[in-house]
């Protein structure tokens, strides 16, 4: 199969599942093509959402659900939204943020944006339908793609810089068109699909503009903010949607 490697990659970058033994030689990879697949990552997650939801009772699901959230990523993503909320509470400069950002410990401000999100994640999950909870992890993910492609990278390293190192038009492009297709083949829903569209892009261009303004661009810590916080807006608009 055509890209599988860059598939598999796609996968190890933004999860656990451990796939580096199939993959033959990094040196050869395009990463440009598996920055693209970021959003088959998120469906995948959104399957075993599904999964979950089938063979759980009700009431277990929420529970269920967020612990697997948290555990397939190895919080890799929280712990960017605890350091990104750290530098912009306690970060005066960019070299302050940035330094904050690097720095393995937690604060405050950190803490309590990690308690929020989970919290309002949980309720979220006792009452949204299941197909828009399975939508969720594959519109945060598109955010790791849109921001870099319309933002710069802060610093001329780390995992923000990598990524958009590899970021084409054509990346882009891919990334959108299977955000869109698992989006409306999960929710059934085209206006649905569309207005999560809406919400993620004008969450990523705040947040990138915001981000910009403070450190120049983006960081590998604010893309993980931003998947957070995208998945739980989605969650958050898709009850809006119901109720219309």
């Amino acid at each position: 199969m055509r890209f599988l490697q860059e598939i598999i990659a796609a996968f190890e970058f933004l999860t656990i599942v451990p796939l580096s033994k199939r993959i033959s030689n990094y040196e050869k990879l395009h990463w440009d093509v598996a920055v693209s697949f970021f959003p088959l990552v998120g469906a995948f997650i959104g399957l075993i959402f599904y999964f979950i939801y089938l063979i759980l009772p009700k009431i277990a699901f929420p529970y269920i659900c967020l612990f697997a959230w948290v555990f397939i990523t190895g919080g890799f993503h929280l712990d960017g939204l605890a350091d990104s909320f750290d530098a912009l509470a306690l970060g005066r400069t960019k070299e302050e943020r940035l330094s904050i950002m690097k720095d393995s410990r937690v604060g405050t401000f950190g803490t309590i944006a990690l308690i929020l999100v989970l919290v309002f994640k949980f309720f979220l999950l006792r009452d949204c339908s299941i197909k828009y909870v399975s939508v969720a992890p594959i519109w945060g993910r598109f955010l790791l793609v849109f921001i870099p492609y319309r933002f710069p990278s802060a610093k001329s390293e780390g995992l923000g810089y990598f990524i958009k190192q590899n970021i084409t038009l054509r990346g882009f492009l891919m990334a959108f068109l299977l955000s869109f297709m698992f989006g409306l083949l999960f929710s059934g829903d085209f206006w649905f699909t569309l207005f999560s569209l809406f919400i993620v892009l004008s969450l990523g261009l705040f947040y990138g503009e915001l981000w910009y303004k403070r450190v120049g661009g983006f960081t590998g810590d604010i893309l993980g903010s931003s998947c957070e916080i995208g998945e739980t807006l989605v969650l958050a608009f898709s009850l809006i949607w119901t109720s219309l």
